[in-house]
């Protein structure tokens, strides 16, 4: 239980940061996220802390290749 609180402290701390930082105009763009949790594909703006998956909400994601074009 103790770490289930830990862990929505830590999410909650990551996501404040992130909307904090703002990413200079020559990086807002947007990548493409493979998650690591629900193993989804989604489409979001870069950021340097961390991406969030559109899907399950998690911070534990990596960039990815965009998917060919015939699966967008």
């Amino acid at each position: 239980m103790l770490l289930l609180i830990k862990l929505r402290l830590l999410t909650a701390e990551l996501f404040m940061q992130i909307e904090a930082t703002v990413m200079p105009s020559d990086y807002r763009y947007k990548v493409w996220i493979l998650c690591n949790d629900c193993n989804g594909m989604s489409e979001v703006f870069l950021h340097i802390i961390g991406h969030k998956c559109s899907g399950c909400q998690s911070y534990n994601t990596r960039t990815v290749a965009p998917p060919p074009a015939d699966l967008q």
